[in-house]
């Protein structure tokens, strides 16, 4: 429709397109009495809050005070698009048609609307202001709870939350280890970033909330990997917003994997990357269909998690093309604001979270781009790598459309150690494996830092990215250094405080490399040393301003026998030892 447009006026006279122009603007100025009516699932934003009982000064009446702290952490003061939408205006909307929710962010109801005069007589509110479509009526069902005696506090943005315990399912796995926190399987995916200095230094995510959104979370009720939640009470609630029922665990299996990339446990064999954390299970995406609504529907979760005073949201999902194609979204749509789904990550973390979103994997489609919301300002878009470093072929790519950096940072995302629905260590690929390590990971950097807000955290695991000076298409920021970004936010962002050296992975395979970080443009010289003492092998490098990443070990890997080494690194007047392995 957007190329016949520039065609009709590429052949028309000026005088037409004066006019053609002032007939639309007559239209856009009248799109009251224009909307084309379809049954079904639309969103109806509202002009004002007005007629409300609740003020900004008394947030708590409809705010939790975990989600009020969280706000006071960050510096956010509480502001109209906390306050709940006016009951007045639930109340006459819900007199015509079903209400299914409000919006506090969007000023918003989600209604059905199954008959044109229905559509009339919301025109006719004095309160209307625009309307979008969701999803067109059929089969699938929609809980209504129009009849339903609303509560306009907490509870509007509340549902019942279920947290049942199911009866365990035994496998015939064998633990050989009882060491609780063995990295086993996800040893490589964790080590690549660093991110086992966190729980060397017993960071594992206590006390640190995480809202997973994604299209179900089967079995993890009964699964032996998830039982230490359960024991501990650190599944906090889970809730289904696709037909708003409590069972999330019969469903669709992407969320189970995901949620095991951060919180599995099976001694011996495994252990996610944030184990203490606690979590909130949201069912946002509907896998029978693709419409509107399921942005829509993780607009509320988002709002839904901001109440709970969760800190991290981690969402494996993104979306570009729907069933209806007159919703699919354009390169243009991605600019951080346009899509539903990528303005509620805004306010996300505008709200004091920290959005951790799968980049997609596009990358050798026809598309190529990052989806929504990964576009979001808000969201920290997280691409895949290989074990080796390099981008996985099916990561997307950036820029946004308006030219910001995308991915903003990247994790292991190819052959990624997880566990599957059967309960079994088991790997597979795609950005929706690579987001739940860079968001578990946070949770254990925020559990060492929690006074620092998710601006502080998100900038800390950004900066310590390996090619935060140098960005690009492909890798963004590059790959975060979770020990340096340790040592970002305990110096206040002070880039010339030293590097902490590492060697990634550790033991060493014939491609681990060391990260390091320059202030300038130097020569590194490189000795290894056995346990003995003796000089086994050097060589030199030179260094550029920033961050570098050194591969010591592929000319000589094959000969260097079993045992431990240390490897001496000398560069711009700064000297540092590390000590390997070889297996």
């Amino acid at each position: 429709m957007k190329l016949l447009h520039h065609k009709i006026l590429s052949f028309c006279s000026n005088f037409f397109v004066v006019f053609l122009l002032l007939i639309c603007g007559f239209y856009a100025a009248n799109a009251t009495n224009k909307v084309e009516f379809k049954p079904g699932y639309y969103l109806i934003e509202l002009t004002d809050k007005n007629h409300s009982p609740y003020s900004i000064s008394a947030p708590l009446e409809f705010l939790t005070a975990e989600s009020v702290a969280r706000r006071q952490l960050s510096g956010i003061s509480i502001n109209e698009s906390d306050l709940p939408v006016s009951p007045v205006y639930i109340d006459s909307i819900a007199n015509v048609v079903s209400v299914f929710y409000a919006s506090k962010w969007f000023n918003a109801v989600m209604v059905l609307l199954q008959d044109e005069n229905d559509l009339n007589s919301i025109l006719d509110f004095s309160f209307y202001k625009d309307m979008v479509f969701l999803k067109p009526l059929n089969v699938d069902k929609i809980f209504d709870i129009s009849n339903e005696k609303l509560n306009l506090s907490e509870n509007l943005y509340l549902p019942s939350i279920y947290n049942a315990k199911g009866s365990s399912i035994k496998t015939d796995l064998k633990f050989e280890s009882s060491l609780k926190y063995d990295l086993g399987l996800m040893k490589a995916q964790i080590e690549m970033l660093n991110g086992h200095i966190l729980h060397k230094n017993g960071f594992w995510g206590d006390g640190v909330s995480i809202a997973l959104f994604d299209s179900g979370f089967q079995s993890t009720d009964v699964l032996d990997a998830f039982s230490h939640l359960w024991e501990s009470g650190r599944v906090k609630g889970h809730f289904d917003l696709v037909f708003d029922s409590e069972d999330v665990f019969n469903s669709h299996r992407h969320g189970t994997m995901v949620l095991s990339v951060m919180a599995a446990l099976l001694p011996g064999q495994l252990a996610g990357a944030a184990p203490d954390a606690s979590y909130w299970l949201f069912q946002t995406e509907d896998v029978k269909s693709e419409y509107w609504i399921e942005e829509a529907n993780w607009l509320r979760a988002a709002e839904i998690a901001d109440s709970l005073g969760v800190y991290v949201i981690n969402s494996s999902l993104g979306y570009t093309l729907f069933d209806d194609v007159e919703q699919n979204h354009s390169y243009e749509d991605m600019d951080g604001i346009t899509t539903i789904i990528a303005r509620a990550a805004g306010f996300a973390y505008d709200k004091g979270m920290l959005v951790v979103n799968s980049a997609g994997n596009y990358g050798s489609g026809n598309w190529r781009y990052i989806g929504s919301p990964a576009d979001s300002h808000g969201a920290l878009a997280v691409g895949a790598l290989t074990i080796l470093g390099h981008p996985a072929a099916f990561s997307s790519v950036g820029p946004s459309y308006d030219g910001r950096v995308k991915p903003d940072v990247m994790a292991l995302g190819y052959q990624v150690g997880l566990v599957n629905v059967m309960g079994v260590p088991a790997i597979a690929s795609g950005t929706s494996f690579s987001s739940p390590i860079i968001a578990a990971l946070a949770a254990c950097l925020w559990q060492e830092f929690p006074d620092r807000s998710n601006v502080d955290i998100r900038r800390a695991i950004t900066e310590s990215s390996h090619k935060f000076y140098y960005p690009n298409d492909s890798l963004g920021y590059g790959t975060p250094d979770f020990a340096r970004a340790r040592m970002l936010l305990m110096n206040d962002f002070n880039h010339d405080d030293g590097f902490l050296l590492s060697v990634i992975p550790n033991p060493i395979i014939q491609n681990s490399y060391i990260p390091i970080h320059s202030v300038s443009e130097c020569l590194a010289e490189y000795r290894i040393y056995n346990i003995s003492g003796q000089l086994v092998y050097q060589f030199q490098s030179e260094l550029i301003q920033g961050y570098n990443k050194v591969y010591p070990f592929k000319d000589i890997f094959n000969s260097l026998s079993s045992g431990m080494f240390f490897i001496r690194i000398d560069f711009c007047n700064e000297r540092y030892v590390v000590k390997l392995v070889k297996s």
